[in-house]
């Protein structure tokens, strides 16, 4: 647009996971993840979505506490003190660049700036109503996050470099944001 003073870059990605064959749940390492320079930026790289609370006791599978012979809660040495996310089976995330040229540069070829608002989140299936899963919710056009800001791509001889200033402005209370992100390596 405006003599090529102007591009605007429009991305977008949606995923579905399902179990295939006799696997009744997909697997965890599948799940998606939301949130960070790629993806939404302004909020912590893969924070977006489902989390789970740390459970001090093993579960069964209705999630109440195995207990041992004695009838004592089975204690779990590898719990966790923080709440993680966990993924999902759904993403949703969008964008849209205004790419333009910096006033002040001359040569701008390996240089790329834009304005950018973000959308996305990730969301779980049949969310239970337990205490271990917080932040979960099926698929909600309502419960996507969105940021926006200012964004600078630059190719080095050490690889591609991002940098984004942003601002998330729905941000749930449990969702981890960045005013300021930075990383290596991503797609120019």
């Amino acid at each position: 647009l405006f003599s090529g003073n102007l591009i605007i870059g429009l991305r977008g990605e949606l995923g579905l996971l399902e179990a295939y064959g006799d696997t009744e749940i997909p697997p965890f390492f599948e799940h998606f993840y939301s949130g960070g320079v790629g993806s939404v930026r302004g909020f912590k790289q893969n924070t977006l979505g489902p989390r789970a609370t740390p459970s001090p006791y093993y579960l069964d599978n209705t999630g109440q506490p195995l207990l041992d012979e004695n009838g004592e809660k089975i204690y779990n040495p590898y719990s966790y003190q923080d709440d993680r996310s966990i993924g999902g089976s759904y993403l949703v995330e969008g964008g849209v660049d205004f790419i333009f040229k910096l006033p002040f540069l001359e040569d701008q070829r390996s240089l790329r700036s834009s304005i950018f608002i973000d959308a996305g989140n990730v969301f779980a299936r049949e969310c239970a109503e337990t205490e271990y899963n917080v932040n979960c919710s099926e698929l909600d056009v309502g419960e996507l996050r969105y940021s926006f800001g200012f964004g600078v791509s630059w190719i080095t001889q050490l690889g591609p470099m991002s940098f984004a200033i942003s601002k998330p402005f729905n941000q749930g209370e449990l969702d981890e944001t960045e005013g300021f992100q930075f990383e290596i390596g991503s797609q120019f």
